[in-house]
């Protein structure tokens, strides 16, 4: 799976931004409270869905979007490109009083279809969690030691299909 582009409406410190993701490797970098965790997140959540799912209790949902909610419009909103091996989608985040999913399909196979409560991981992320995404995918010094032995086991588990040898002394 890859994401291709990155939408972002409105989602913590990102507003009205595309970002391009279709390459071997995406480095962010960039200053102090500039949007690097804003964009990680904001993948994360289009393929797994808005954690916590109210806008009350989401840490992203900062004051001027619930400003916004009282108006009736999106307090975080985003879409992504996706390519797999059976074709391309796009899924389509939104929380105003709720969160809510859609999810279009340009060349995928039914199989995606699947997909349809409306905060539920993409099919397409198969048994990948979001806190293996997290622990795989984004190089923070709080998550590299927050890498315990429980995601060490689902790694281990997709890894080697359950065969893992036991730790030896």
């Amino acid at each position: 799976m890859r994401i291709l582009h990155l939408d972002v409406q409105e989602f913590g410190a990102l507003h009205g931004r595309r970002f391009s993701t279709d390459a071997s490797v995406v480095v962010v970098h960039g200053k102090n409270e500039r949007g690097k965790s804003s964009f990680q997140q904001a993948l994360r959540t289009a393929l797994f869905g808005f954690h916590p799912a109210s806008p009350r209790l989401h840490p992203l949902a900062n004051a001027a979007f619930r400003a916004a909610d009282a108006e009736g419009e999106a307090i975080m909103e985003l879409a992504a490109t996706v390519r797999t091996a059976d074709g391309t989608f796009q899924i389509e985040r939104r929380m105003d009083s709720g969160p809510s999913a859609r999810l279009t399909l340009e060349q995928a196979t039914a199989r995606d279809a699947a997909f349809v409560r409306s905060n539920e991981p993409v099919p397409a992320a198969g048994s990948v969690t979001g806190s293996l995404f997290d622990a795989a995918y984004t190089l923070d010094p709080d998550r590299a030691r927050a890498f315990d032995r429980e995601l060490e086991g689902e790694v281990e588990e997709l890894l080697l299909g359950g065969g893992a040898l036991p730790d030896l002394p």
